[in-house]
């Protein structure tokens, strides 16, 4: 009989890095123009931002480029994003223990996929699940951050924000491995459980 492989999932906000990226990106960039509370006053007064914390972000992005923080720019501000040098540890040693890894999270590909392969990690994860994201104007515009569930196709879940439900993504996940494939899933918030 041949072996199952573990499939160990992590969160990556505050699970696999120290730290909230989205929020990081606001607090670290620009500090002079504490865009941290013009975010507040988007969360607070947009009715669609305070529903969706996506496209806060989306909106966040946009907010960044108009005051000239290029792709370069973030993507080195994501390079100095805190991390859990034990948790790196863990995602090598699973690795080299013929596990399987993936990511379920609800920050964005090109923040997760930034900070990876600075960290010389993205090549581990045969699955990264989170919501969508790419420069725009062939990479000189702005990151637009889009849902990983559409707006227009929403999840049954009312757990779970809008954007995402990460049970089902793990059941999808699951649905295509073996019955007693083990599942080692680590998170740190509610959307987690």
């Amino acid at each position: 009989a041949s072996l199952v492989r573990p499939l160990v999932i992590f969160d990556f906000d505050w699970s696999l890095i120290n730290e909230n990226s989205d929020t990081w990106v606001i607090e670290q960039l620009r500090q002079e123009l504490d865009l941290m509370h013009h975010m507040r006053d988007l969360h607070e007064n947009d009715p669609a931002c305070r529903a969706s914390w996506t496209l806060l972000m989306d909106c966040m992005m946009q907010k960044l480029h108009e005051v000239g923080v290029t792709s370069s720019e973030l993507e080195a501000c994501l390079r100095e994003v805190p991390y859990f040098a034990d948790m790196f540890e863990v995602v090598r040693w699973s690795k080299s223990q013929g596990c399987e890894l993936a990511i379920v999270s609800d920050a964005n590909e090109v923040f997760i996929k930034t900070i990876l392969a600075h960290h010389e990690l993205l090549d581990i994860f045969g699955e990264i699940h989170t919501n969508f994201a790419d420069y725009a104007d062939c990479g000189a515009g702005a990151l637009r951050v889009r849902p990983y569930v559409p707006v227009d196709q929403p999840h049954s879940c009312e757990r779970c924000p809008s954007n995402m439900c990460k049970g089902a993504i793990v059941q999808r996940m699951l649905s295509s491995r073996s019955a007693t494939t083990p599942v080692i899933y680590i998170g740190d918030g509610s959307g987690d459980f």
